[in-house]
């Protein structure tokens, strides 16, 4: 992917478009946004919110995705 957008670009209440592939259970889409620098720890607490967020593994609707976010997530710890 190449454009000025940020992989990590979010909404108002925190949802990225990792989270929401994620979610619907997407997981070569999801694959394809963490290949590309997608950050698989960014929780979705809005601004201005005590409230704790929701990261897109605890989105993930199958094993697949959430498998898919962990081996990323490993590899974000040690880098």
């Amino acid at each position: 992917m190449q454009c000025d957008a940020s992989i990590n670009a979010a909404t108002y209440q925190g949802y990225t478009a990792l989270h929401l592939a994620a979610a619907g259970g997407c997981c070569e889409i999801a694959t394809l946004l963490l290949a590309c620098g997608a950050d698989p720890e960014l929780s979705t607490t809005p601004p201005d919110s005590a409230e704790e967020g929701e990261k897109p593994v605890d989105l993930a609707t199958n094993d697949k995705v959430r498998s898919c976010l962990a081996e990323f997530s490993g590899r974000a710890s040690l880098g």
